[in-house]
């Protein structure tokens, strides 16, 4: 499914004999739940305790990321067993990058890690650049990896000792079919920007000797 569509899981059984439909995302840890008020046209029929829906037709209003993942529908007349059946909901999406530290310090000889986090599918090509320079995996300077999960991506990319050559700005990029987007981290060292400091402090108090 696109990005921004209409989903409608419509459920049928033999001759009506099942009275009772109730469908739900096996997800515990889906986010569906969370924009009620735009999933369903009428909210007071999902049951939030129960992360479910009864009736034999489920629509996802404005289909998201957020939806995609297995959902479980049930059918049961009373009798045992009650009958159920598994759909997969894939959204298709261009990647979305984010970032929790843009700006960080290190000394000289230390290591640091720079981290970012991906989300697209169909699943992205992910790799990092310096100073607009790929950073091939063959680079003893660098180590990277990457932790994927469904149609999410962690990237790391660990700079096993700081030094002049390693200093810059790092771009984390991602790629699918549908388009491509980056983020941009600056490392600074810490030390030069302390000295830095402390001369334009030096330099202020000449003013006033």
């Amino acid at each position: 499914m696109q990005l921004g569509t209409i989903v409608s899981f419509d459920v049928y059984s033999k001759k009506n004999s099942y009275p009772s439909v109730t469908l739900f995302p096996v997800d515990e840890t889906s986010s569906m739940l969370l924009a009620v008020p735009e999933v369903f046209p009428y909210p007071s029929f999902c049951n939030l305790l129960d992360r479910s829906v009864s009736g034999a037709v489920l629509q996802l209003l404005k289909v998201s990321r957020l939806h995609m993942g297995a959902y479980l529908c049930i059918a049961s007349n009373g009798v045992p067993p009650s009958v159920s059946k598994r759909v997969m909901l894939v959204v298709h999406f261009p990647p979305i990058m984010t970032i929790q530290n843009q700006l960080v310090g290190a000394r000289e000889g230390e290591p640091v890690h720079l981290e970012c986090h991906s989300e697209a599918f169909p699943r992205s090509i992910n790799y990092w650049t310096i100073n607009d320079q790929i950073i091939s995996q063959s680079d003893k300077r660098f180590e990277i990896t990457a932790v994927e999960n469904s149609y999410e991506v962690d990237m790391r990319l660990t700079i096993k000792h700081v030094g002049r050559t390693t200093f810059g700005t790092y771009s984390c990029i991602s790629k699918n079919s549908l388009g491509d987007t980056d983020g941009t981290i600056k490392l600074y060292c810490e030390l030069r920007s302390l000295l830095i400091a402390i001369i334009i402090m030096l330099l202020k108090l000449r003013k006033y000797l």
